[in-house]
């Protein structure tokens, strides 16, 4: 996949998560840096009130990337950087890369939705922005 396509497919991506957030919590996201932690809020509700569903490997998948799209883009528009997509054989992984470091926004949003204890999307975004920020 090209490096446009790329980016078209997490822009793509990031614009479904505002479309669900709204649809199904009637939250308005607007890639602003604050947005980021009315995901936070989407994840709680998500593990609390959807639990059978996110059990479900598809779904928490698809969560995942389009939610981590949407913290990635915010960080784009803040920060510059770009979205590189690694096929493993099994699955995409999926990053931003800005300067020397990669962020797997995806990811921590996989692991809010499936583990009790971890970083918030909210606080990775911001030890994110410290690295860049030096």
């Amino acid at each position: 996949m090209k490096a446009s396509e790329e980016q078209a497919l997490m822009e793509d991506l990031a614009n479904d998560a505002v479309t669900f957030v709204e649809s199904e919590f009637g939250m308005v996201l607007d890639f602003s840096r604050e947005s980021v932690l009315q995901v936070d809020d989407v994840i709680k509700k998500l593990r609390n009130q959807f639990q059978s569903d996110i059990a479900q490997e598809k779904v928490v998948y698809t969560l995942s990337n389009i939610l981590g799209a949407y913290c990635g883009e915010c960080f784009i528009k803040q920060y510059g950087g770009a979205w590189l997509i690694e096929d493993d054989g099994e699955k995409n992984m999926i990053y931003l890369k800005k300067d020397d470091f990669t962020f797997p926004f995806p990811g921590v949003v996989y692991l809010n939705l499936t583990e009790k204890e971890c970083l918030s999307i909210n606080d990775y975004y911001q030890e994110a922005a410290q690295k860049l920020e030096g």
